[in-house]
């Protein structure tokens, strides 16, 4: 108890002293990165409910790169010059820039998992890196009618596996994992609620369910798969029962790409080829974006550039009045054009899925 003033302020000042200038805080030794990741890996993912994929990416990126970097320095040793020395040596290694960004990703999230367990007080300063989008090819309306035209087979889902991912822009794991009551004939929508992916099935990208309209052409498609099966079970499989493997279907594009002359393109390029067709169609960045379950509009936005839109030389040759008239002052409405004055090519409806060539 404090019985004078002096005291009283001493105490306080103590209690100042202690608040600007505290205690340095002792954290146990700290293991080695190596003998981190080890038990990191037994215990985070799992943890966190991270998918097969994401472990198996973890796993890649440190036996390929980060353990013979880091392996041997000890947790607090990593600092911002180590992270920064990190990069530079993957990129001295000519590694893609999407690669290093996900490598990057890795070790922030074990360094910060490293920080939440009590083993170090910060995490470093990471280089601000960002994924590139990778340039991308895609079929005409033309082109893909071709591709559909050359599987003729009378039985069997070649041609139907092909115009599914043409017509929903479905990731291969999607539709290998699509069953059959993901397909609503009553309200014609494909729902997309699961993925496969080296023989595990989970949740889709961004573990987020979405559901894709279903055109005509692929309502018949399916119509008369599910006749010829069960109508239970997966949609697509090889052999009444075995699922297929996303190099069966590479095969059966590269066998349709043979038979039709269509350019060469990877199985993914199908989902390409729906997300453009959709925009030059008219439809909107938005839909497209929940149609392809993207998880940000700017992952969309590759596609813009093709849509029809309108005369843009007219609406930017406004600020300079090259119309005949004067430049438009800021209280001026500009009245947007009208939906019969919007060029959508021809032969093209604006519902992409709609679009049955």
């Amino acid at each position: 108890m404090l019985n004078t003033k002096a005291a009283a302020e001493d105490a306080e000042r103590a209690h100042i002293d202690r608040l600007l200038h505290p205690a340095p805080v002792v954290l146990p030794p700290a293991p080695s990165f190596a003998a981190f990741v080890a038990e990191w890996l037994g215990a985070y993912p799992a943890a966190a409910g991270s998918k097969p994929s994401t472990v198996k990416n973890y796993e890649y990126h440190l036996n390929m790169h980060l353990l013979s970097l880091l392996g041997s320095m000890r947790l607090d040793e990593i600092g911002n010059r180590e992270v920064s020395w990190v990069f530079s040596t993957l990129s001295n290694k000519s590694i893609c820039r999407n690669t290093i960004h996900n490598i990057g990703m890795t070790l922030h999230r074990i360094l910060t998992s490293a920080k939440e367990w009590g083993l170090i007080l910060s995490v470093p300063t990471f280089p601000k890196t960002k994924a590139s989008l990778v340039d991308f090819d895609f079929y005409s309306p033309e082109e893909a009618s071709r591709l559909l035209a050359a599987l003729t087979a009378p039985s069997g889902p070649e041609k139907a596996l092909v115009l599914f991912a043409l017509r929903t822009g479905a990731r291969q794991g999607e539709q290998i994992a699509l069953r059959w009551e993901d397909v609503d004939f009553t309200r014609g929508v494909i729902r997309i609620r699961r993925s496969y992916k080296d023989g595990v099935t989970s949740a889709p990208k961004n573990g987020k369910e979405r559901s894709v309209p279903m055109s005509g052409e692929l309502r018949g498609a399916l119509e008369a798969l599910k006749a010829e099966g069960t109508g239970e079970g997966l949609v697509f499989v090889r052999n009444v029962t075995q699922p297929y493997e996303p190099w069966h279907m590479t095969t059966i594009l590269e066998k349709a790409q043979r038979l039709s002359g269509a350019k060469a393109l990877r199985w993914h390029d199908l989902r390409h080829t729906f997300a453009s067709q959709a925009m030059q169609a008219g439809v909107l960045l938005k839909q497209v974006q929940e149609w392809l379950g993207h998880a940000t509009l700017a992952m969309t936005s590759r596609y813009s550039h093709l849509s029809p839109g309108t005369d843009q030389v007219a609406l930017v040759s406004r600020l300079d009045g090259s119309l005949g008239g004067s430049v438009t002052t800021p209280w001026q409405k500009v009245e947007a054009p009208s939906v019969s004055e919007i060029s959508v090519p021809a032969g093209r409806q604006v519902a992409a899925v709609l679009v049955t060539n």
